[in-house]
């Protein structure tokens, strides 16, 4: 039985980790291990005491990025929510927690040749991988990527619409599927899931995509590389294959699409087809 009086952090960590980590993969075992270890100021506190003077200390006092401050702050939010559960605290104080404003820079990096190449050759063995690919010749944000329903899909005619986007230039957009990807938008649409993408049939929040199957993908096969980065790629393909310059902004989304109330026509489609087309 768990002592709520007496319990110190680092013993509810690592009471909490031996059902967190079962199961979990090498990335978020190391995310969650680092950001404990980055929070020694805590460790030896006990539970009950740590107040939010507490947890932001220990965010002040680490040095490294945002992202490293970010980890921190979700553990201290899961820990919480454990503690809370089994009556070790009655208050949560990691929501609390202020980060400081990310003034970091995202590097886009895009993938090479050779590793699209092998996605290409994984992509009916490893799980997912046949994703990335839809992410690079399709130039889709993330989280409109997680939104692609299958209703909104027109195999016979080749192409989806983006229905949900953060962006006004991103909604109801066509996009032609490219023909390299088009069997793995006819493979995940027969699959009668109401979603393209989806974990148990169900619909994948963008955390668990990155953490559960994004990194994991890149640590088996070796590459370095965030989501963002397949769209940052598809752009990179479409300019270096001398596609027309507009297109692309419309396929990406960065531009309002010239289509009366938002209705796109054949012709519209057809135009963005031979931008993808030169990929």
């Amino acid at each position: 039985m768990i002592d709520s009086n007496k319990i110190i952090f680092s013993e509810l960590f690592d009471i909490w980790k031996a059902s967190k980590y079962e199961g979990a993969n090498k990335s978020t075992v190391n995310g969650y291990n680092s950001a404990f270890n980055n929070s020694a100021l805590l460790h030896e506190m006990k539970f009950a005491d740590i107040k939010t003077i507490h947890l932001d200390k220990a965010v002040r006092m680490c040095k490294l990025g945002h992202g490293t401050l970010r980890k921190m702050k979700i553990l201290y939010q899961q820990l919480y929510a454990y503690a809370m559960a089994n009556d070790i605290v009655t208050k949560d104080y990691s929501e609390y927690v202020k980060l400081p404003e990310n003034k970091e820079k995202p590097v886009r990096i895009p993938f090479s040749q050779d590793e699209i190449d092998r996605l290409f050759a994984a992509a009916d063995t490893l799980p997912y991988a046949d994703v990335v690919l839809i992410m690079i010749y399709t130039g889709v944000r993330p989280g409109e990527l997680l939104n692609i329903r299958v209703a909104d899909i027109s195999l016979a005619e080749g192409f989806f619409v983006v229905t949900d986007s953060k962006t006004e230039a991103g909604e109801n957009r066509p996009i032609p599927i490219h023909k390299k990807i088009k069997p793995f938008f006819e493979k995940r649409a027969a699959a009668g899931h109401e979603f393209l993408i989806t974990y148990k049939k169900k619909k994948i929040g963008y955390d668990y995509f990155y953490r559960g199957i994004f990194t994991p993908i890149m640590d088996q096969l070796n590459m370095k590389h965030r989501p963002h980065d397949c769209r940052h790629t598809f752009a990179t393909l479409a300019n270096n294959a001398g596609a027309n310059q507009t297109s692309i902004k419309d396929i990406i989304g960065h531009t309002t699409v010239a289509m009366h109330e938002k209705l796109y026509t054949h012709k519209d489609v057809e135009e963005l087809r031979k931008a993808i087309d030169l990929m």
